[in-house]
């Protein structure tokens, strides 16, 4: 208790503001910005790209700044993490990997570029139908995971300044 009461102490002063806390001065700044997020092929970049809209506020009317954010579309991949003894996969390691940039709008110039990753895994079941339901339902969990890591890696970098 007194580690956690000490902790808080240390970090009640040192300028933190979550970017969603729409109250805060980070969330008022933001409104100086505008961020387009191109649109991402393919079906789970849909979903991203939804996912983004959620992620990265959009608040700007008169932005100061403009920019675009473009995703690829996420690669999948996926490699027998455990096999049984009659060489039957039961579990898949699965690995999905996106590139993105972040442009300025007037100058064209690319600010920002990185790639981020995420790894999940599913069981493989006897019934075909069931495996592939497992695996949409992984594929669509690693896409919320890389869409997080995008949000907050443009989020950081833009409000790296404010």
């Amino acid at each position: 208790m007194k580690k956690l009461l000490l902790a808080a102490f240390l970090l009640s002063g040192c300028g933190f503001t979550p970017v969603y806390d729409t109250t805060g001065s980070t969330y008022t700044a933001l409104k100086n910005y505008s961020i387009e997020i191109a649109p991402i092929p393919d079906q789970y970049g849909m979903s991203m790209r939804h996912q983004l809209k959620e992620i990265i506020p959009q608040v700007a009317e008169k932005p100061k700044k403009s920019y675009v954010l473009n995703v690829s579309a996420p690669k999948f991949s996926g490699y027998d993490k455990t096999i049984t003894n009659d060489e039957f996969a039961s579990t898949i390691q699965a690995t999905a990997t996106t590139d993105f940039t972040l442009t300025d709008t007037k100058t064209h110039k690319v600010l920002f570029k990185n790639s981020v990753s995420a790894t999940s895994s599913y069981m493989v079941e006897s019934s075909p139908y069931a495996t592939t339901v497992a695996k949409n339902k992984v594929y669509e969990e690693l896409t919320q995971e890389l869409s997080q890591q995008i949000g907050q890696n443009v989020l950081a970098y833009i409000t790296k300044d404010i």
